[in-house]
């Protein structure tokens, strides 16, 4: 018996695998190290370039090129500063844009399988990680280098939401029992805001099941106050958590040993380093260093969009601002042409992802922003074509 394999089949083994690499970057960029994934990067990037722009002859959108511009302002920019961060991000946004791009165009359960595998992938890490090191808060500060447990949860929440999404356009509904698992992460890891948002994820997933499920049933009224009861519990319990829960961890931190590596506010961070701020750094970004607190914290203002700032000054809030008014085009052209369903999934998904950013530094610009991009592309396509035409290997 003669195994054929052709150099198609070749092709279909390599893409799967480069981007299973690709889909697995948050995990790679914490657990590995930066400077492990520029090569791949750098060659996937090219990869994907020729064989999606030049051989298979797209135009790349003006939106992209309003993009490219703008990261490769940022390059120039910090270039002259000498921030070597800032001129790492601002280089990997022009290919982790592309990329979404062009797998929002790849068979919607292709990607399904892959970020399914991603995810498994991430829980066997953590699993294993807390064999070795141990499952307490703690010792969750120590899984990524150079990364807290924040961090942990993070990723988790970012790879579920990717998986959800492709999940949702193969199957009209949403994951139930990853999130489940996702959560349970994000409870170990013990920070408010992933544990906030993953019950936040896990409830509203649930509720948009059932909103999904009224059309095909003939007891719509029972799935509508169901949906109702499950919403106000939701309310309730974020509501807590995100204000109330400085007074259950001081419980905690005196009946139990949770009181090790507890969430610090943010607050206070946010205020100086809006105080700092007058034209000049508004324009040009500012030095990190120059304010206490920040500094105290290795540089770190465990917010993305504060990060994104101080790194390009006014160009970054250019890119906020497009990015904001694409995502705002996808929203209500989905509540104009698509199903109304297709806008609360797609609002609820960009509202995590951005709400997370604004507590650490991983968002806008980080790796993680593809599945951000991916998200906007895939329910636009929903917008451009009733019957979608995917790249299938």
């Amino acid at each position: 018996m003669k195994l054929i394999v052709s150099n198609k089949n070749i092709y279909g083994i390599m893409e799967n695998f480069l981007l299973l690499l690709f889909f697995s970057l948050p995990l790679i960029n914490y657990a590995l190290g930066v400077n492990y994934y520029i090569p791949f990067i750098i060659i996937f990037f090219i990869i994907i370039l020729c064989y999606n722009i030049f051989l298979r002859k797209r135009k790349i959108y003006f939106i992209i090129f309003v993009y490219l511009s703008l990261f490769s302002l940022m390059i120039i920019m910090t270039t002259l500063k000498f921030q070597g961060a800032g001129i790492f991000y601002s280089f990997i946004s022009i290919p982790l844009l592309i990329i979404s791009y062009y797998i929002s165009n790849i068979e919607r359960k292709k990607i399904k399988k892959l970020s399914f595998l991603t995810l498994i992938i991430y829980y066997f890490f953590f699993i294993f990680s807390g064999i070795f090191k141990g499952f307490s808060p703690e010792s969750i500060n120590f899984y990524l280098i150079g990364a807290s447990r924040n961090i942990v949860s993070s990723i988790a929440i970012f790879l579920q939401l990717f998986y959800s999404i492709a999940y949702f356009h193969v199957n009209r509904k949403l994951p139930i029992l990853t999130v489940i698992v996702t959560t349970v992460i994000c409870i170990l890891s013990f920070g408010r805001t992933g544990i906030a948002l993953s019950l936040f994820l896990l409830f509203t997933s649930y509720i948009i099941n059932n909103l999904i499920s009224v059309k095909n049933s003939k007891d719509a009224n029972k799935y509508v106050i169901k949906s109702i009861i499950i919403y106000a519990i939701i309310t309730i319990i974020t509501s807590l958590i995100i204000y109330k829960l400085d007074d259950i961890l001081n419980l905690l931190t005196f009946y139990t040993n949770f009181g090790l590596g507890l969430e610090s506010p943010r607050d206070s961070l946010r205020q100086q380093y809006i105080d700092n701020l007058d034209l000049e750094k508004i324009l040009f970004g500012v030095n990190l260093s120059t304010i206490p607190d920040i500094h105290a914290f290795n540089n770190n203002p465990h917010n993305s969009y504060i990060y994104g700032h101080s790194q390009f000054g006014l160009l970054y809030i250019i890119y906020i601002v497009t990015t904001l008014l694409l995502t705002l085009s996808v929203f209500f052209n989905l509540l104009i042409r698509s199903k109304k369903i297709n806008a609360v999934v797609f609002i609820t998904f960009i509202s995590i992802f951005t709400f997370r950013a604004f507590y650490d530094k991983l968002a806008f610009i980080d790796v993680s922003d593809f599945i951000y991009y991916y998200i906007v592309f895939s329910f636009n396509k929903l917008n451009q074509n009733s019957k979608l035409i995917y790249i299938k290997k």
